[in-house]
């Protein structure tokens, strides 16, 4: 038992390293840049079986694909290249599309790929900017008209993306400059803080693009009935 626990831990420990070290050089390749690596046979067959869909794609709609990977170094101290993952998009100028075939549903899934261009929108925002569009029927069995339908879809609701996000950092920086004359103190990268004054504690939250206030009484002072009486009169001084 001691035995096959250490093997299990150097095992994992193996893995653990080589996953750490790959991820350190992870990046997207092209297909052009890809062939110029030094590939194993399963690289290789990965590659093809690529192009294969590509070309798939292709009869209906300009595409092409990524391959991320990076290396890493085995135990001969080989710098050894490995594929992660490979992903297809569908030609756009406005944004990155990826296709995706789901052999269990034998349909084809078309994704937003730049989420990370929207930092402040919310699951409600992205559901309400959905149902405001309306959503090409399912892909089964691609044809050119139902590839474009999906990417004029895909891009009008990129577009209402921006829109949004656009309404919320502004919504955000007009939060910020009202409190650029207070003295705050900041925490959470300036996503939370607040402001004492007069026996009083203005404070905030941002959590994406909902900014939460609240005031309440500094409970940190010993305020006696003339003190209270001149907070509630707006007469109270620090």
């Amino acid at each position: 038992m001691k035995n096959t626990t250490a093997l299990l831990m150097k095992a994992y420990s193996k893995t653990y390293v080589f996953i750490n070290q790959t991820l350190k050089k992870m990046k997207n390749y092209t297909l052009e840049e890809i062939k110029t690596l030094n590939l194993s046979v399963n690289n290789q067959a990965l590659i093809t079986d690529a192009e294969t869909e590509s070309k798939n794609y292709n009869q209906f709609y300009p595409s092409y694909f990524l391959v991320n990977g990076g290396y890493y170094e085995n135990s001969e101290k080989e710098q050894v290249f490995f594929i992660e993952r490979i992903q297809h998009y569908l030609k756009s100028d406005i944004c990155k599309i990826q296709i995706r075939k789901v052999n269990q549903h034998n349909k084809y899934y078309f994704l937003i790929y730049n989420y990370s261009d929207f930092p402040t929108l919310t699951t409600s925002e992205k559901e309400q900017i959905k149902r405001s569009l309306k959503e090409p029927q399912n892909v089964g069995v691609m044809t050119t008209k139902k590839l474009t339908n999906w990417v004029e879809y895909t891009e009008k609701k990129f577009r209402l993306y921006q829109e949004q996000e656009n309404q919320n950092q502004s919504k955000i920086l007009n939060f910020y400059n009202s409190l650029k004359d207070e003295k705050v103190y900041y925490w959470e990268g300036k996503k939370r803080g607040e402001i004492r004054k007069n026996g009083l504690i203005f404070s905030f939250e941002i959590s994406n693009s909902y900014i939460s206030t609240k005031v309440v009484v500094d409970t940190n002072r010993n305020i006696d009935i003339i003190q209270f009486n001149k907070l509630a009169n707006n007469q109270f001084n620090t």
